[in-house]
């Protein structure tokens, strides 16, 4: 619970990312500076890999073993991924 709590707070500072950036879009998009699919793209790359995979990877490398989970690899790997996956889903 207190995991999927943490990576949820974790995530709030994107809420408002398209909101705040919204009026720079619409100006830069209208110019034809480039399309929506590649904003969104770059978006992603930008948040997705720095903000939403790597914290989950190194809370769960830290948590795992203090909380005296399993010690086996394929469970360990499976908390990690249940993690990854609630950041994004959490972002979404």
């Amino acid at each position: 619970f207190y995991i999927v709590t943490l990576l949820t707070i974790l995530t709030l500072p994107s809420i408002d990312t398209f909101h705040t950036e919204r009026a720079l879009f619409l100006r830069e998009k209208s110019t034809g500076y480039y399309a929506s699919s590649a904003y969104l793209v770059a978006k992603a790359l930008a948040d997705i890999l720095p903000l939403r995979l790597i914290p989950p990877i190194i809370l769960t490398v830290i948590v795992y073993p203090m909380a005296g989970l399993v010690p086996e690899v394929e469970k360990f790997f499976w908390m990690m991924l249940v993690n990854i996956l609630v950041s994004y889903c959490a972002t979404g």
